[in-house]
């Protein structure tokens, strides 16, 4: 008897939808669905992962670098990153660096000017 998959995640789904947001153009349906994707499972390398694919798709998509950011943002979170570490500097780092990119695209966004501050 063949045994059963296990349920996609909480993580893996809103990743999926997005996915498909995202294809179908629907750009600010897809940052939904991968922002749910990052907060379900935030230390997921696949959440910077999916944004450098985004980016490398639609280099002048906002969003796109946002969702960058944001996952950037979130690994510093992470147990595995020492506090005050050049890693988790490196993080901080990108995440602003990120940030600003997006905003070179959106300038009025205030979510990633906050985020950049």
């Amino acid at each position: 008897m063949a045994e059963a998959s296990a349920p996609p995640s909480a993580a893996e789904e809103a990743k999926q939808s997005g996915t498909a947001a995202f294809k179908a153009g629907r750009f600010d349906d897809a940052v939904a669905h991968f922002t749910t994707a990052i907060e379900a499972d935030p230390q997921s390398h696949a959440s910077l992962l999916d944004a450098n694919q985004c980016i490398k798709l639609a280099p002048t998509w906002a969003k796109g670098h946002s969702r960058r950011g944001a996952a950037y943002a979130t690994t510093t979170g992470r147990h595995v990153v020492t506090q005050g570490s050049l890693f988790e500097d490196d993080l901080q780092h990108g995440a602003i660096v990120a940030y600003e990119e997006g905003l070179a695209h959106e300038p009025d966004s205030a979510v990633m000017k906050e985020a950049a501050d």
